[in-house]
């Protein structure tokens, strides 16, 4: 009678090993980019509060030959009112907690208008009054970006503004000389600082709140007026500030 004997196979199991280490690699960083749920293209629309804080500064009349003839006392008050966004961008994740992106913003709305005034002393005894308005303003930005939790992300706005402003004002020289309505449009350019905080509401929206405060360059003007003896007189005027902005909203993530 024969006995069967089994013979023990021998199995390499190191494949097996490996092939399961790799499938558990890909899942884990299957779950660590699901996790970022803020990546890639997005826009999004905020509404919220402005306030400037406006400068305005003014050389002596001078004639021609250098030779000043009446100071000139400026005055300009600063406003408050509706501020609103527009913004379309794209956030690229660095690390798992780190995306770093661009943003393109668009302020459609006008701000309130900044009362301004010159008042120039004897002999010239001319006034100009005014105001400067905001048309729009954008600026593009580099966004550095942070994940709190899963569902929610702070980041960071460094971005170059550059917008227009309108002046309209109107000088009353001496009489009999005829008053001035003047129109003007000049563009500023600055720099924008901000910070904002994102929390996602589904998959795709969310909701945001941002801070945004922006500094200007001063506007050199030229200028000069007609005195009662005929002769011409010049001076310069600067005009800038900076503002900042409150806003809340929505956006979307493509």
């Amino acid at each position: 009678m024969h006995k069967t004997q089994l013979l023990a196979t021998n199995i390499n199991l190191r494949p097996i090993k490996l092939i399961t280490q790799l499938m558990l690699l890909t899942l884990n960083l299957s779950a660590a980019i699901a996790e970022n749920k803020f990546e890639g293209p997005y826009e999004q629309m905020g509404i919220g509060f402005n306030k400037t804080n406006l400068n305005l500064s003014s050389t002596p009349l001078s004639l021609s030959s250098g030779q000043q003839i009446a100071t000139i006392t400026p005055s300009i008050n600063d406003s408050s009112g509706l501020s609103g966004v527009i913004t379309g961008g794209y956030l690229k994740s660095i690390n798992d907690d780190f995306l770093l992106g661009v943003s393109l913003d668009v302020h459609p709305f006008k701000s309130s208008n900044n009362n301004y005034g010159l008042f120039f002393s004897a002999p010239a005894s001319t006034s100009i009054s005014g105001n400067l308005q905001n048309r729009g303003n954008y600026s593009i930005s580099l966004t550095p970006a942070w994940v709190m939790t899963p569902n929610s992300l702070a980041y960071l706005k460094l971005g170059y503004v550059w917008g227009t402003v309108e002046k309209s004002y109107t000088v009353t020289p001496p009489t009999p000389a005829p008053v001035t309505n003047v129109n003007q449009s000049v563009t500023l350019r600055g720099s924008d600082v901000g910070l904002g905080f994102r929390s996602l509401i589904s998959d795709q929206l969310y909701a945001f709140s941002e801070f945004n405060f922006v500094q200007k360059t001063d506007n050199n003007q030229s200028n000069s007026i007609t005195l009662s003896s005929g002769r011409q007189a010049n001076y310069s005027v600067s005009s800038g500030g900076s503002y900042y902005n409150l806003l809340v909203g929505v956006g979307y993530r493509f």
